[in-house]
């Protein structure tokens, strides 16, 4: 769509009620003049999910005039699982961001996709500690869904499900000034 479509859409939203709207899927930080368009409708919250490389100072700055974009930056846990799946040097730009958020006082939140193989990493009190001390106040846990057989031992099964439940119910307890 183009950027007054999106425009046009976010308005009508804005008429029916609507207060949150998920900006995700790809990488919406490309869409420079619809997050912009966004910040300017101050009646919704836009949470915009990035992988963060095309964050700089000029999307800061505008996070800094539109306090409506939250960005939820994209993280598998440490570097090397983050790394990993993410693409080499992408942790490093995601704690880089993440210090410039903090430094700049804007909200922000990280999203992390669980796994078979990060579940203990990305629900310990090490690895969200990590974040709230880097100024994260939101965390969104996504269970991994498979996209090809190849990947199917990825997704968490019910005792894993179980751990996260059990986990979140810990470190809400611990962590009471972050929404988990």
């Amino acid at each position: 769509l183009s950027a007054e479509e999106w425009t046009r859409l976010f308005h009508e939203a804005e008429g029916l009620g609507i207060s949150f709207i998920m900006l995700a899927g790809g990488e919406p930080m490309l869409r420079r003049d619809v997050i912009e368009n966004a910040g300017k409708i101050q009646n919704i919250l836009f949470p915009i999910f990035t992988n963060g490389t095309y964050m700089n100072e000029s999307y800061f700055e505008l996070f800094d005039r539109c306090r409506n974009l939250i960005p939820i930056l994209s993280i598998e846990g440490e570097r090397e699982k983050t790394d990993s799946r993410r693409g080499i040097g992408i942790y490093e730009k995601q704690i880089n961001n993440m210090d410039s958020l903090k430094k700049s006082k804007l909200l922000y939140g990280a999203s992390v996709t669980v796994t078979s193989e990060n579940i203990f990493e990305v629900t310990s009190s090490k690895f969200v500690s990590s974040l709230f001390d880097r100024g994260c106040k939101l965390i969104i846990y996504v269970e991994y869904v498979p996209v090809t057989d190849n990947s199917r031992h990825l997704a968490p099964g019910e005792e894993e499900r179980a751990l996260i439940m059990k986990s979140m119910n810990v470190l809400r307890e611990e962590f009471p000034d972050m929404i988990l």
